[in-house]
């Protein structure tokens, strides 16, 4: 490729990359890329329970829908990214701003609570949202 035209394609990438570049990071609907990166906070079993004594938390179970029909914690609603869409409903009747969100799936190297925790955050603006650490296994193993 000729210089000339190497030149003038780069100058022409390069006009276009700035607007791209305002445009995403003015954009009304532009994500929080610091929210995105961060990890909420997580919770083990006891601290969880003592917050739940003493306020009202909304339990979200990023499990299967199956996994959730078998057992999950009292209260619990389900909502997984599978089925985003049929569970926000649920969500969204039940939470009030300023509630703690709890989000367990089923172990610690699950990764669906973290998602789905993230997704609350972003789409939702749910401040106050944190992972069960060691979700519904360590659940399961410290039954009162």
């Amino acid at each position: 490729m000729p210089p000339r035209l190497t030149r003038q394609l780069l100058i022409l990438l390069g006009l276009a990359l700035l607007p791209a570049l305002a445009a995403a990071w003015l954009h009304p609907k532009a994500p929080a890329w610091s929210q995105l990166a961060s990890r909420p906070p997580e919770l083990n079993v006891n601290d969880a329970r003592a917050l739940a004594a003493r306020e009202s938390v909304l339990w979200i179970d990023a499990r299967s829908a199956e996994r959730f029909a078998q057992a999950h914690i009292p209260g619990a609603l389900n909502l997984n990214e599978e089925h985003w869409e049929a569970g926000l409903p649920h969500f969204v009747a039940q939470w009030q701003p300023g509630m703690p969100v709890l989000v367990y799936c089923d172990a610690l190297d699950c990764q669906a609570s973290l998602h789905v925790a993230r997704r609350l955050r972003l789409e939702f603006g749910v401040e106050r949202v944190m992972l069960l650490g060691g979700g519904w296994r360590a659940w399961e193993g410290t039954k009162p």
